[in-house]
């Protein structure tokens, strides 16, 4: 099935917001950010499949991505992503009729066709760790055959229970390092900048519209967090990061934004009509300044003249070649 894909128009930044994105972009000097282009994108993904695997969150960088790279496919949207990985999606129908507690609420993929190329940007809707090592992982698997695809992924937002989060991530990296499923990278778990302590939102009794706040922070030139006493707990991220940092972060690429994302307080928006809230962001804002810092993993750690690694070592992604290319140095 294909179908069209167009931005909210609650998700559009408004226009003061569109210039004030660049304004403190230049602030910051993040030149390089600036100087991002499509065709940067398009060398490292052109023959790749690029998949975004989480919450809203990350369905927020899909659309990102899908945007930004807009002259590079048709703007049609496809449910399945490419013929030859119909038996991949026959897996995943048995899978969720085995098991209807867990699901996965979608797949759609952008296929980039231009110029002869045969990537793609595709999205796989997460919104649990359970549902994510039941059935994500084992479709991934069956994707990865034949391929060079990369999974960013994270849905920290749905995560209530510590020891259930940690003990998720400890099984997802034990499954990577069988070398049997895609390159991996994580992204953190965006800051939210809701009225109580450290911007996190506390449902019982709250709904939208809510009034966004700046977290306690000063941004420093070299990019670090400065906090006002008493708010020293933004600083680390809070503990949807510090634990998959910690569990993570030795093995796979880690992508880090929340320092930057953290001053981009009023860059929220209405959810689909329900009301302003300070969870997700508007485009463009946030969630473009992660697809930046996102390739720069991507050309750091899987460039596209290297051939991928067929395992995840303790010391971090690196492939034969690399590896190779770093003994000789």
């Amino acid at each position: 099935m294909e179908q069209t894909h167009e931005l909210a128009p609650t998700h559009i930044c408004t226009k003061d917001r569109q210039d004030h994105i660049v304004d403190w972009a230049l602030d910051m000097e993040l030149h390089s950010m600036l100087q991002f282009t499509p065709c940067d994108l398009w060398q490292v993904l052109q023959h790749r499949s690029l998949w975004v695997v989480g919450d809203s969150q990350s369905a927020d960088t899909w659309v990102a991505m899908i945007c930004f790279m807009r002259e590079f496919w048709n703007l049609t949207i496809t449910d399945r992503p490419g013929n030859a990985d119909v038996e991949a999606l026959q897996f995943l129908k048995e899978a969720t009729s085995a098991a209807p507690t867990v699901s996965l609420e979608q797949v759609k993929c952008a296929e980039l066709t231009a110029g002869g190329g045969t990537g793609r940007i595709c999205h796989m809707r997460v919104n649990e760790v359970e549902a994510e090592l039941a059935l994500g992982m084992a479709l991934l698997q069956h994707l990865s055959r034949g391929t060079q695809p990369i999974v960013v992924s994270n849905w920290g937002l749905w995560q209530h229970r510590a020891h259930i989060f940690g003990a998720g991530l400890q099984q997802l990296l034990l499954m990577l390092n069988t070398g049997q499923y895609p390159f991996w990278i994580w992204k953190d778990t965006p800051p939210q900048h809701f009225q109580w302590r450290n911007g996190e939102f506390y449902p019982a009794g709250h709904q939208a519209p809510f009034q966004c706040y700046p977290h306690n922070t000063t941004l420093q030139p070299d990019k670090t967090l400065v906090a006002k006493p008493g708010y020293e707990a933004i600083l680390t991220g809070l503990w949807r990061n510090t634990m998959p940092y910690g569990i993570l972060h030795p093995h796979i690429p880690y992508v880090n934004t929340w320092n930057l994302t953290s001053m981009l307080w009023d860059f929220h928006r209405d959810n689909y009509g329900h009301g302003h809230e300070c969870s997700h962001f508007c485009h463009p804002g946030a969630p473009q300044v992660w697809i930046y810092h996102i390739y720069e993993k991507i050309k750091a750690f899987a460039p596209a003249d290297v051939v991928l690694p067929e395992r995840f070592h303790p010391s971090g992604h690196m492939s034969h070649r690399r590896q190779q290319e770093s003994d000789a140095d």
